[in-house]
C-alpha cells in the first residue's frame, strides 16, 4: 500500500501505519492481508466470476459484463507466459481458457467509493450471491 492509498480510506488508517521508512520503492510498504481484512486465507478456489478492475478517479464505481472472448483476451493481456514462453504458451493457454470457460468476467471501473469496505460490499454483492 501506499501513504496515499491509505491516506484515502478510513478503513486503512485503523488497521495501516506507515511507521518508518517504506520497505519498497514509490513510498509502498507490504503488509499481511490477514491482519487487515477479516476473510479467513483460502488454500483453492473455483472462480465463477472474474472482476477486472479500472481506477477510474470518479466518486463512483460501476460493473459490467464483458463477453466470453472479451474475458479470454484480458487473461492472455496478464499473462505474458501464454504468448512468449514457447515451452510453456499451450499449457498457459489451456488453463485461461478453461478459467475464461468456468467465469463470468467483468469490468470493474473502480471510483473513490470503494476505498470504504461497506461500499464494495453492497456493489459486489449483487454480482456474488445467487
Amino acid at each position: 500500500m501506499t501513504s496515499d492509498t491509505v491516506a484515502a480510506s478510513r478503513f486503512l488508517q485503523t488497521r495501516i501505519s506507515f511507521d518508518g521508512p517504506p520497505t519498497a520503492p514509490h513510498d509502498k510498504q507490504a503488509f499481511l492481508p490477514h491482519s487487515v481484512f477479516a476473510a479467513d486465507f483460502q488454500d483453492s478456489c473455483i472462480p465463477g466470476m472474474l472482476f477486472f478492475s479500472e481506477l477510474s478517479g470518479g466518486s463512483h464505481s460501476c460493473i459490467s459484463r464483458l463477453a466470453p472472448a472479451e474475458t479470454m483476451a484480458r487473461l492472455i493481456r496478464m499473462s505474458p507466459w501464454s504468448c512468449y514462453d514457447r515451452a510453456t504458451a499451450a499449457d498457459h493457454l489451456s488453463m485461461l481458457s478453461a478459467l475464461a470457460r468456468q467465469s463470468a468476467g467483468y469490468t470493474l471501473i473502480a471510483g473513490r467509493d470503494l476505498l470504504e469496505p461497506q461500499a464494495s460490499v453492497t456493489l459486489l454483492a449483487g454480482y456474488t450471491r445467487g
